[in-house]
């Protein structure tokens, strides 16, 4: 079996409003060693990036609290250089164009693998270079 483990332990932030998808997402990547910091919306963004300092971050789209995963992902390219990625629901052309557009490093639509998942994650810290 291959091996698709965070092995260094980094840290990843998951903004996720579904409860069920954000602890079975959480549980999955802590298996795979990822250290994983889940939130239900990202009103308190700022201090969280400033607080945990994610390697990567994992943002839904649609969310029923506060500003959006676009919102949320102009403000990361705005402030950080970490790398974020969309896992959502989304999956119309011009929701992944826009994303792209506002410089995530990858896009994923639900329902999806966890293992794959874990892979993209590796994938994308190690081309950033936050491995």
């Amino acid at each position: 079996m291959v091996q698709t483990a965070g092995f260094k332990g980094e840290r990843l932030l998951f903004i996720e409003d579904d409860v069920a998808v954000r602890e079975g997402v959480s549980f999955a990547l802590e298996s795979f060693g990822y250290d994983v910091h889940a939130l239900a919306d990202g009103l308190q963004l700022a201090s969280t990036l400033d607080e945990i300092r994610p390697d990567l971050a994992l943002l839904d789209i649609t969310l029923s609290t506060g500003p959006d995963g676009f919102e949320l992902a102009e403000y990361i390219r705005s402030t950080t250089d970490i790398p974020f990625f969309f896992l959502t629901a989304a999956d119309r052309m011009d929701a992944r164009l826009q994303g792209f557009e506002l410089g995530a490093d990858d896009y994923l639509v639900k329902p999806f693998s966890t293992r794959e998942l874990a892979a993209r994650i590796r994938a994308v810290l190690r081309r950033t270079s936050h491995t």
